[in-house]
């Protein structure tokens, strides 16, 4: 009975964590704007409200600012762009500021809230085409990537340990982070205790 209630409460949590929208982008606004039909007559919509989002296409950072191409997408109930939803065009963020593209980057999620402030005329290849330009209030990126040192090989290895080497063996090779697989010599790491336990095997 504990455990039920317990995967009920844990599930209950999980459930409402996915459902939380981010302060930044919490704002409704009236009439919830959508691109499909602020397309049609953009100048009708020119000053009003949107929220938005999609994946990130380009960046390009400007003198204090930075202009984001979106390739729009519908969003969940939290503001989240749905992954795999129909879009229905692409549209301009301007956000006063420098932002990192590497950490905005192509593929990315975004959700931004603000004022349309028009259109813009840019080419896709050869063809012309009309972006609504939203002018950001606040915006939010989805899952932004994380990065972690990396040390190359040869030293991506702890060299306390002592290795054990079987010559001329088929191996498949393992090491923290990568694999490789051929014919050669394979050295097998141990902790101290195994090889204290087989240090007469070893020698």
């Amino acid at each position: 009975m504990r455990l039920m209630r317990a995967t009920l409460i844990a599930v209950g949590l999980l459930l409402a964590g996915c459902v939380t929208t981010p302060a930044a982008i919490r704002y409704i606004p009236p009439g919830d704007p959508q691109l499909a039909e602020v397309q049609h007559n953009v100048a009708a919509h020119t000053g009003a409200a949107v929220r938005w989002g999609g994946i990130i296409l380009s960046v390009e950072n400007r003198d204090n600012e930075t202009w984001i191409e979106v390739l729009e997408l519908k969003l969940t109930s939290a503001g989240m762009p749905k992954t795999g939803s129909r879009s229905d065009g692409r549209f301009l963020i301007n956000i006063a500021g420098f932002l990192d593209p590497v950490i905005y980057a192509k593929g990315g999620q975004i959700t931004v809230t603000g004022i349309l402030e028009g259109s813009v005329e840019r080419l896709i290849g050869d063809q012309p085409y009309s972006f609504p330009v939203v002018k950001a209030a606040a915006h939010y990126l989805w899952n932004p990537p994380r990065y972690y040192g990396y040390r190359p090989y040869p030293y991506d290895y702890y060299p306390p340990y002592p290795y054990v080497y079987y010559p001329f063996y088929p191996y498949v090779y393992y090491p923290p982070y990568s694999f490789s697989f051929g014919f050669g010599v394979i050295r097998h790491r141990h902790s101290h205790s195994y090889y204290r336990a087989h240090r007469h095997r070893l020698r």
